[in-house]
Order: structure tokens, then C-alpha cells, then sequence
């Protein structure tokens, strides 16, 4: 079965969320006409954490001994779910670091009839790569209604966190190509990278971007 969702006004920007290792910067701003009133509540969002379970997605910095992917993901997604609750949003975290399929994570964001889907992940390059020479911030999305959100998740980041914005492109990725709301993944940062990968996994840049 295909879900099909209407699209947000164009005058309205929804909530975009925006991630550093165990915090995360949220902006929920509106602009709504005069004559109609949105109340916060209404915002049903779904937050997938990249990976889990048996699938622990990127190593940090070799030797490092740092947090993998999908700890830093899932760090996120809780963060993401108690800034956003409290400003009067429904957040859903797809799991607790438990094993699912791409399908499985999609049919359950449907379930929840989310508003707005965003899959946290971190990037990482392969251990033969110049890891120190490439860092920053991609953003992922493949249909129409994504863009948007996709760009402004890409440069709110990137000015929050002081990272470049490597990219924001149409993609192929499973969990990017759903109907029934805007659905991005966004890689917050290269964890290969020593500089970056150190922000990232510093608490004190949780203050900074909260």
C-alpha cells in the first residue's frame, strides 16, 4: 500500500532537527498566516537512529577507543526526542538499538503518521582515505517535498556547529524515498576525521549548540 500525505504550506517551516554527539540544537520555527494558528501538538515526528543492534555502523578514529556509530546516533536520536517533547511535539525513537530492516524502519514511521521523518547517522571513509583531509556536514533526501528540509537542516547545522556543509543531494537511500511525509538522512560529520570526531564526542559542544 502507498501512504500519500499532504504537504506542508509553504508559508509554514516545520521543526528540523540538527545533531552533535549527546546533544542537539532544535529549531521549531513557524511562519503562519494571520488567519490560521497551528498549535506546536501537532507535530508528529519520527527520529531514526542510523544502525543498531548487531549492525554498530562506523568505527571513531582508529585506536581511539571512542564511540561507534550507532551509540552516537542513538545518543542523538534521545536527545533530539527530550528537546522536542518539551517544546510541545509527539517524538518517536524507531528503536533502542535493536536490529531492523530499512523497511521495517519506514512501515513503523507510517505507523506513527509522522509529520516528518529525519534518519541521524555519522559519515566515515574507508581506513586507506585521507580521513584528516575530508570532514563536514551531507545531507540526503530524494523526493520533491524533502528538499526543503534537507536544506535547511544542512545549513542550520553547518552554522551551529561551525561545520561546512559538504552537500544536500538527491539520493537513492531506502529510508529517503518515502511518500507520506518529508524524509531526510543526515550525516552529521565525519567520525574518521580526528578534529571532527573529537567535537563531536566533546560534551562541552553539547552546551554550545543546546
Amino acid at each position: 500500500m502507498i501512504f500519500v500525505k499532504r504537504v506542508f504550506p509553504a508559508a509554514l517551516c516545520v521543526a528540523f532537527v540538527f545533531v552533535t554527539c549527546l546533544s542537539l540544537q532544535v529549531l521549531l520555527r513557524q511562519s503562519v498566516p494571520s488567519a490560521v494558528q497551528y498549535p506546536k501538538a501537532r507535530y508528529n515526528l519520527v527520529i531514526d537512529p542510523g544502525h543498531g543492534g548487531t549492525d554498530p555502523g562506523a568505527s571513531g578514529v582508529a585506536g581511539d577507543g571512542g564511540p561507534w556509530e550507532k551509540t552516537l546516533n542513538l545518543a542523538n536520536a534521545y536527545a533530539a526526542q527530550s528537546r522536542l517533547e518539551a517544546l510541545g511535539a509527539t517524538v518517536h525513537v524507531l528503536h533502542s538499538d535493536e536490529t531492523m530492516t530499512l523497511n521495517e524502519r519506514m512501515e513503523l514511521s507510517q505507523q506513527f503518521d509522522a509529520d516528518l521523518f529525519i534518519s541521524c547517522h555519522h559519515n566515515s571513509l574507508g581506513v586507506t582515505a585521507d580521513s584528516v583531509g575530508v570532514s563536514g556536514i551531507e545531507v540526503y533526501y530524494w523526493n520533491d517535498q524533502s528538499q526543503r528540509l534537507a536544506e535547511l537542516a544542512g545549513q542550520s547545522l553547518a552554522e551551529d556547529s561551525g561545520r561546512r556543509l559538504r552537500s544536500v543531494e538527491r539520493s537513492y537511500y531506502r529510508v529517503t524515498m518515502m511518500t507520506a511525509c518529508p524524509s531526510i538522512l543526515l550525516e552529521s560529520g565525519f567520525i574518521t576525521n580526528p578534529a571532527e570526531y573529537q567535537q563531536i564526542c566533546d560534551a562541552f559542544a553539547m552546551y554550545r549548540y543546546g
